[in-house]
């Protein structure tokens, strides 16, 4: 694991659950569940509804916004929810949807960390939980923010920005290298040349062959003439 995902992992849900600036999304127990999906619906960044207790405050359950919208659809088309069933639960679930009336019956047990938890303890809730979402509480229970698996993801992005790479690389593969340009020496090929030196040493620079110098041509000699006639 790198620094930089090691960093990632432990940082903490308080200083990243105001990356995106998305607010709880609060209901009492008793709320009206056609009254709880418009105030979703006013507030759609927020995918998990936080439903707190009147009297202390304390967070007792949450409803995912998917499973608002299955108890309302199980009541204005019960086919469409009834196509899906598969098995005995699934049966029962429907049946559930269909009574519910109020934001205790949607709920499902809390889903919520400390200030102090780190990311990856986060996750590992949201993970087990299957929620986009969950809340971020005090010592005594109560919700102070909402944290969103993509204020999560971001944080886990940043992290591999700075790698600068794909994680899966090792350091060799992450490291730029630069393209040799047209006329340039490797280093192999500059080791293997030798060096010039000065007096006494021997040059890089090819010796120049002496070129043979041009030959005379000879001249043409004067063939003798016919004889001429005697002297008297």
């Amino acid at each position: 694991m790198t620094d930089q995902a090691r960093l990632a992992r432990l940082t903490s849900v308080d200083a990243t659950e105001r990356l995106l600036a998305i607010p709880p999304l609060i209901v009492a127990p008793g709320d009206d569940v056609l009254d709880v999906l418009r105030r979703a619906a006013a507030q759609p960044q927020t995918r998990v509804i936080g439903v707190v207790d009147d009297a202390s405050g304390r967070l007792v359950g949450v409803i995912p916004v998917l499973r608002l919208v299955e108890a309302v659809v199980a009541r204005v088309a019960p086919e469409l929810a009834m196509a899906e069933l598969a098995d005995a639960e699934d049966v029962a679930q429907f049946g559930h949807d269909v009574e519910t009336r109020t934001a205790a019956d949607a709920m499902l047990p809390p889903a919520a960390v400390p200030r102090q938890a780190t990311l990856e303890d986060a996750y590992r809730e949201m993970e087990a939980r299957d929620l986009p979402g969950l809340y971020v509480v005090d010592e005594a229970g109560r919700p102070v923010g909402y944290l969103d698996v993509l204020e999560l993801a971001i944080v886990y992005m940043r992290a591999l920005e700075a790698e600068g790479d794909d994680p899966d690389a090792g350091p060799d593969a992450r490291r730029s290298t630069t393209p040799n340009q047209p006329g340039a020496s490797s280093a192999a090929e500059l080791s293997h040349q030798p060096e010039s030196s000065g007096h006494g040493g021997s040059s890089t620079r090819p010796e120049t062959q002496a070129q043979p110098e041009p030959q005379a041509q000879p001249e043409p000699q004067t063939q003798p003439g016919p004889p001429g006639p005697p002297t008297p």
